[in-house]
């Protein structure tokens, strides 16, 4: 008798909420229980015009109509698999995987959908222990199995909350089936671009027998094709309204992997596919995503007013780091982007929860996107379009502009990571995206040693250190005392912080200052004894200077097919005073040397006065990468570094 009020209802949902598809799964449901048979196709024609997700509603229509555009392009794996085995091909590796295939329709909104269908050989029993958990598929499940030797298929274990399934009774020489079918919004501008998802047609650790990928576009859309590594042409053939472009590669081996180097997905063979897409009008995009044009909340106004009491309204840098700080200490990192919802909520995204308390305290903050020094080269126009990546927030304080992030609790106020400082950036601001550069200066990452050591004449020593920590390692090591219990401190420091630079030593006392200030440097005193600081050798004593890390740890090959990735700047510096025993004299040469490479640089200015030696060493290596033909270069420049840092001093002590 209350029919009307449920259509009221269904109605008021989607209007209220016009981007939910599972509101408009709802309301077509309901008509098609009704007996309007066009329910689907009239509520999927509306959700892309109003720029929702519409998978679920080609879910339920497949469902109904018990296939999908993609249906012509599937493959038997029944019949793959027969010929593979007919081949008597041999894939080297623990698994390998028979065929890597995916298929791609996209629509003229931009949305589109993805089969994907993947056929892997176990070939050893690691490969099983591996592979026998596999994670749950998303989108439309076809086909999950065990396709055993002699013919027999196994469906998977399924748990309930459980999140993988388990593959039963596998064995060397069975197959793992999966084939599943996902949908991907437009972009909710009626098709003015499409960014396809990357495919790879080679992977690090297995080999594949045959790698392949379709692509369904709309002919009358121009395509955008970018590849990387040894990809070959397509083969494009025209049907109708769309063209279908094949790529295919057989026989593609395990991808070497080297240490050190940036991701492995930068070098292996891979296309990708979109169109309209510029960088411009990315960052356009972008920016009208960041827009928050709604009235400010009076509950953020009265929080964001506490949070500042007594601050004058012309402090603004003080005024802002107070937010910052209470954000960083009460958000919980979340999926919310509403900004008064986070607040609130104390959860979701920390940059939309910090922006609308400023705003309601009137500081004018901007958005911006930067460039990543150690991000790959744009190879294409995909790329180019999509090189500005790293999320920056630029306030206008009382003295000139303050750029900040918000990657760490513990990072200090107005921290950028030296990876991107002095990059080229976009200001994300009400008019064009304006360019501009990012400040070249910040906050060194570095770790700085100072102290004094005491020589006996049997190589034991009593040391006073002082170790200050600035930057990333002061982040780091904020973040690792955090989680120690105070009662276990004192063995962490001594057994991860002391003991690693010199080995036996027994840390007597300790004083942590400026945990709590994370604006500061993080310092941390103390007091050890060692009973090898110098190893008796007749009537010598060696030293092996302490605190001086080893830079061969990063050339351990003796040459590189892909470029070296020094991931973090160091700026590591030592300064320490060593009174030798009396009478002892300095039979070594004292080192006064200088090595460079480009920007990377390490200097060691040892010297000798009286009974006390002074080691002065520092090591300025910025992030960044080494190409394959500067790696020889670099190779000897840590070697002679090496040589240089770790050179033992002898004293002759009677």
């Amino acid at each position: 008798g209350h029919d009307s009020e449920t259509w009221n209802k269904l109605a008021a949902a989607i209007k209220k909420e016009p981007r939910n598809q599972q509101a408009r799964l709802d309301w077509a449901d309901a008509h098609y229980a009704a007996g309007q048979q066009t329910a689907l196709t009239r509520t999927l024609v509306d959700a892309v015009q109003a720029g929702a997700p519409t998978g679920r509603l080609k879910d339920a229509l497949d469902l109904i109509e018990g296939s999908s555009e993609l249906e012509p392009y599937r493959l038997s794996a029944l019949d793959i698999i027969r010929d593979y085995e007919k081949s008597s091909k041999h894939m080297p590796g623990t698994a390998a995987r028979v065929l890597d295939y995916a298929a791609v329709w996209v629509h003229d909104d931009g949305s589109s959908r993805m089969l994907e269908h993947e056929i892997l050989r176990m070939q050893s029993p690691e490969a099983i222990n591996q592979f026998a958990e596999h994670p749950r598929l998303d989108g439309l499940v076809l086909h999950m199995r065990v396709i055993k030797r002699d013919g027999r298929i196994l469906e998977p274990e399924m748990v309930a909350g459980k999140p993988t399934v388990t593959m039963p009774h596998l064995e060397v020489g069975d197959y793992i089936e999966t084939e599943h079918i996902t949908n991907l919004p437009g972009d909710g501008q009626q098709g003015a671009s499409y960014l396809g998802p990357r495919w790879f047609f080679r992977e690090e650790n297995i080999a594949y027998a045959r790698s392949e990928f379709l692509v369904i576009a709309p002919s009358e859309k121009r395509l955008m094709i970018e590849t990387h590594g040894s990809v070959p042409a397509p083969v494009v053939t025209e049907k109708g309204a769309v063209r279908v472009l094949r790529w295919r590669v057989d026989s593609s081996p395990a991808a070497p992997v080297e240490p050190n180097s940036p991701p492995v997905t930068e070098f292996l063979p891979s296309v990708q596919v979109g169109w309209g897409l510029s960088l411009e009008q990315r960052l356009t995009a972008v920016r009208d995503v960041l827009a928050d044009n709604t009235p400010v909340d009076p509950r953020i106004s009265a929080i964001a007013r506490s949070l500042v009491q007594k601050v004058p309204a012309g402090a603004i840098t003080e005024r802002a780091k107070r937010l910052y700080r209470w954000v960083l200490g009460n958000i919980e990192e979340g999926e919310e982007l509403d900004g008064r919802r986070v607040v609130m909520g104390r959860q979701g995204n920390r940059w939309r929860g910090f922006v609308a308390l400023c705003r309601a305290l009137g500081i004018k903050t901007e958005y911006a996107l930067a460039k990543n020094r150690l991000a790959e080269e744009p190879t294409g126009p995909i790329s180019r379009a999509t090189q500005y990546n790293q999320p920056l927030l630029r306030l206008r304080a009382e003295k000139g502009p303050l750029w900040l992030t918000f990657e760490n609790r513990y990072a200090p106020f107005g921290y950028v990571p030296a990876e991107v400082r002095g990059m080229p950036a976009f200001l994300l601001s009400d008019g064009k995206p304006e360019r501009l550069s990012t400040p070249p200066d910040g906050v060194p990452d570095g770790i700085r040693y100072d102290g004094s050591a005491k020589l006996k004449p049997d190589g034991s020593a009593e040391i006073d250190l002082n170790l200050s920590f600035q930057g990333k390692y002061a982040v780091a090591l904020r973040k690792w005392l955090s989680e120690v219990p105070e009662r276990n401190l004192h063995g962490e420091l001594e057994s991860k912080l002391l003991g690693q630079s010199l080995q036996g030593a027994r840390l007597m006392s300790f004083k942590i200052d400026h945990f709590s200030d994370l604006d500061l440097p993080l310092f941390i005193r103390m007091r050890a004894e060692t009973s090898s600081f110098a190893q008796p050798a007749g009537d010598s004593l060696i030293i092996s200077p302490p605190f001086t890390p080893r830079l061969s740890q990063l050339a351990t090959l003796p040459e590189r097919q892909t470029p070296l990735l020094i991931g973090e700047a160091t700026d590591h510096r030592v300064h320490l005073n060593i009174e030798t025993p009396a009478g002892a004299r300095v039979q070594s040469p004292v080192l006064d040397v200088k090595i460079r490479d480009g920007a990377r640089q390490v200097v060691v200015s040892d010297r000798v006065k009286d009974n006390r030696l002074t080691l002065d060493r520092s090591i300025a290596l910025p992030a960044g990468r080494v190409q394959p033909e500067d790696y020889r270069t670099f190779l000897e420049f840590a070697r002679r570094a090496d040589n240089a840092l770790s050179s033992s001093i002898r004293l002759r002590v009677r």
